[in-house]
């Protein structure tokens, strides 16, 4: 069985991010990533929580067909 928990990417719910991953002991940890939209360091800082937790993860990069080569690097 797979089940997916959705929480939120914004800064203002850094607290919320850090309850949604520590309630429930994931075997893996997800971060999904607008490619379009460039380098943020929101992203860096989700990643680098998602380290923390010694869990295996992966990142999945949507709208890549909207990006530009430089943003893509």
């Amino acid at each position: 069985m797979i089940t997916f928990f959705d929480v939120a990417g914004h800064e203002r719910y850094f607290r919320t991010i850090i309850k949604g991953v520590s309630s429930y002991c994931p075997d893996y940890l997800c971060c999904m990533v607008d490619a379009s939209a460039g380098h943020k360091q929101e992203g860096l800082d989700h990643i680098n929580i998602a380290l923390s937790y010694d869990k295996p993860i992966f990142v999945v990069f949507t709208k890549v067909d909207l990006a530009t080569p430089d943003e893509l690097i």
